[in-house]
């Protein structure tokens, strides 16, 4: 799993909404993505929270090797107030919760 977090100048919010939704989308038809999600924070309408699934490592790769994937780090940059902080999670198990 892959998680990420940034917050996004309040004037370049729409933009990045709209560059998150196609890279969702382009993202969510890779072979190998089992789920791709960006999220706004509850409590900070610039927080922008990224979760994603992946099959395995070669998925990941793969995926970093797409075009869409520059095309969306050059939209990204531009409008995040900061650095986006990506952080790679390795899951154990998953399960219900009760």
């Amino acid at each position: 799993m892959i998680m990420g977090q940034g917050k996004v100048k309040p004037e370049a919010r729409a933009d990045m909404l709209a560059a998150a939704q196609r890279m969702s989308e382009l993202s969510m038809a890779e072979d190998g993505c089992l789920d791709y999600r960006f999220w706004l924070s509850a409590t900070d309408p610039n927080l922008v929270l990224l979760l994603e699934q992946w099959r395995d490592q070669a998925a990941i790769d793969a995926h970093f090797a797409t075009p869409h994937l520059a095309e969306f780090g050059a939209a990204m940059g531009s409008a995040l107030d900061g650095e986006f902080d990506l952080k790679r999670l390795e899951v154990s198990s998953v399960g219900p919760l009760m």
